[in-house]
């Protein structure tokens, strides 16, 4: 069996490269992420995980996955094994503060989010997430400070 995946062939009847294939199982799940194919997208990184345990990217593509799927208990499980492998992962811990708001966790939400903020100050991401998270709280005013914060190019101090 050969697979074609980024650029690259992979002859199945040679001895495997697990970084190569860990690679390569992690393209497929990218793909049915963006196919909107959750449950085969967790199977694909759960694959990239066992060949490489430390590829932080799969346990951030299978979060994604999961919390299209709202399982967001799972989500915070694997969000946990991300940030062991790298606590300044951007996506890891935007993935925490999204799955703990859904969970509602919001103060432990908020922690991450800003986390991400901090790590990425050119991402918006993390203040229109923190928007969501004070509005779950009832608290509109913030809400709608950190939704300014998104559309803008302004940070917050």
């Amino acid at each position: 069996r050969v697979l074609f995946r980024s650029h690259q062939v992979f002859n199945f009847s040679d001895p495997p490269d697990v970084k190569n294939l860990a690679v390569a199982f992690y393209d497929l799940g990218s793909d049915f992420n963006n196919q909107k194919q959750f449950d085969k997208s967790i199977s694909m990184n759960d694959s990239a995980i066992k060949y490489d345990p430390n590829n932080v990217l799969a346990f951030n593509n299978k979060c994604f996955a999961l919390l299209n799927l709202s399982k967001n208990k799972e989500a915070i499980e694997v969000c946990k094994d991300a940030i062991k492998i790298d606590t300044n992962n951007f996506t890891a811990n935007l993935n925490m503060g999204c799955a703990l708001s859904n969970s509602n966790e919001f103060e432990n939400a908020l922690e991450y989010l800003r986390k991400a903020a901090s790590i990425d100050t050119a991402n918006l991401n993390p203040y229109y997430f923190m928007g969501i998270t004070y509005q779950k709280m009832g608290d509109k005013n913030k809400a709608n400070f950190y939704y300014e914060k998104a559309k803008s190019n302004n940070r917050v101090q």
